[in-house]
């Protein structure tokens, strides 16, 4: 192993990571069986490692998407009473001119 091997593993037994540096070890070694040298079996590691942890930045959780459902709930009720409110004074209106118009026929 290399130096940066042993430092991950080293990170592993002080437990300052999860499984991620488990699959990453994993990686490197099926990709130095498979035929690359050690930089390059770290190199694609590392920037798989890179794109994984990005990738769960982007994730939301039922949390998150309970909260948001709330909002949008929340959101539509408002606007479904708003246009009954506005549907009701336009019937009202409505029906005042037309009480109106007969009155003043």
């Amino acid at each position: 192993m290399t130096c940066a091997a042993d430092a991950t593993l080293l990170h592993i037994k002080r437990g300052n990571h999860g499984n991620t540096d488990f699959r990453h070890i994993k990686l490197i070694k099926r990709l130095k069986e498979a035929g690359f040298s050690e930089p390059q079996a770290e190199a694609i590691a590392d920037a798989f490692k890179a794109v994984q942890e990005a990738s769960v930045q982007d994730l939301v959780t039922k949390q998150d998407l309970k909260a948001e459902l709330r909002e949008l709930e929340i959101r539509i009720i408002k606007w479904v009473i708003a246009i009954s409110a506005g549907q009701a004074a336009l019937i009202i209106a409505l029906h005042k001119l037309i009480r109106w118009r007969q009155e003043h026929s």
